[in-house]
């Protein structure tokens, strides 16, 4: 089995785990988590989590990363 198949197989149901996280626990989300769900609805189809703390790391903080749009 290739690294790509296993990203992919770890990946499988992140998107609804993390919004199930958000709506019963949503102070446990690190930023990162929170950027990656509102990126959810423009990346419809690509993993955001790289992207999400590429921004954070740019950025510093959540506010920032919002600010700058």
């Amino acid at each position: 089995m290739t690294s790509q198949n296993n990203d992919t197989k770890h990946n499988l149901g992140h998107r609804e785990r993390l919004k199930k996280r958000f709506l019963s626990a949503p102070s446990s989300l690190a930023d990162y988590e929170l950027l990656e769900l509102l990126m959810f609805y423009v990346f419809t189809r690509k993993d955001t989590k790289a992207l999400a703390k590429t921004l954070l790391n740019h950025f510093k903080t959540l506010g920032s990363v919002v600010g700058a749009a």
